[in-house]
């Protein structure tokens, strides 16, 4: 008899019993159907954006160099395949089509920046919701930041995508060393998954009017988390695709589009979550009021 009360305490107070409560806490505090309404905003505005802004970053290209640009479709599965195989379709297509003039790309520049714009605003809405703040109360305040953050998005972009160059670089020096594509392959992945949740803790910590000052680290668990989170999904997301997906078969030629629609909803779900998680580990610590 001592021995079933000892069990029966130990279920109702143990680690066991704590960790399920901490979940439960936790799935009922993600508020998943609001975070779902900004992500979807985001990834709405990023999709919009994506075709102006690769059709200006190609004519840009183009009035440097001559040969067309050869994507390295090995360089990380941060994407699934097939969103790789469509980004590798349109970028054959704009290399084919080469009548976009300077003033065409600029206007694509705009429309490109104009629609990020729009996706970070989401995304500043979205966080203001995961760590319970209220938006600034100056208008010019929240354009300057939502545009500031969307250049300083274009350049991490472009600093994540010259990655990508490292091998041909090396190539060009002559250099070679034992196992360099597989070195090289893995600076890619630390490089890029870093460069990812730094600047997503930059995000979670800049971008949000937070009332009570933090240090950047303290933003990291949720950075890292989100980057979890979305190369899980990209990669889950292609195994299914590769084994159990029917797209091709349902929707035809628009299975590419939707398929990249998911990927981007995916990613913006995952940025959101690993904010709101952040959130949640801060007042389980008591380190977060309800105003922050």
């Amino acid at each position: 008899m001592p021995f079933i009360e000892l069990l029966k305490n130990k279920l109702i107070n143990g680690p066991a019993s704590k960790l399920l409560r901490t979940l439960r806490f936790l799935i009922n505090s993600l508020e998943f159907e609001r975070i779902s309404v900004y992500s979807s905003s985001m990834a709405f505005y990023t999709f919009v954006g994506f075709f102006p802004a690769l059709s200006a970053t190609m004519s840009l290209y183009f009035l440097f160099a001559q040969s067309a640009p050869t994507l390295d479709t090995d360089y990380i599965q941060l994407m699934p395949d097939q969103v790789q195989l469509f980004i590798g379709q349109q970028v054959s297509k704009l290399s084919t089509n080469r009548t976009l003039s300077l003033f065409g790309a600029l206007i694509s520049i705009l429309i490109g920046l104009s629609m990020a714009n729009m996706a970070m605003r989401s995304l500043m809405r979205g966080l203001n919701l995961c760590f319970y703040l209220q938006k600034r109360k100056n208008p010019f305040a929240n354009y300057l930041y939502s545009i500031s953050f969307t250049f300083l998005f274009v350049l991490a972009l472009a600093l994540s995508l010259s990655l990508i160059t490292i091998p041909h670089i090396l190539e060009i020096l002559g250099v070679t060393l034992p196992f360099m594509a597989a070195m090289t392959r893995a600076i890619n992945v630390v490089g890029m998954i870093s460069l990812l949740t730094v600047g997503l803790a930059a995000v979670y910590k800049y971008l949000p009017p937070h009332k009570e000052k933090r240090r950047l680290r303290s933003f990291f668990i949720g950075s890292l988390i989100a980057t979890v989170l979305s190369v899980g999904a990209s990669i889950l997301l292609s195994q299914y695709l590769s084994h159990f997906g029917n797209f091709n078969r349902v929707y035809g030629t628009f299975s590419t589009i939707i398929i990249f629609m998911f990927w981007l909803q995916f990613n913006a779900i995952s940025i959101l979550l690993g904010a709101r998680i952040n959130y949640i580990l801060w007042k389980s610590m008591g380190y977060a009021s309800k105003t922050n």
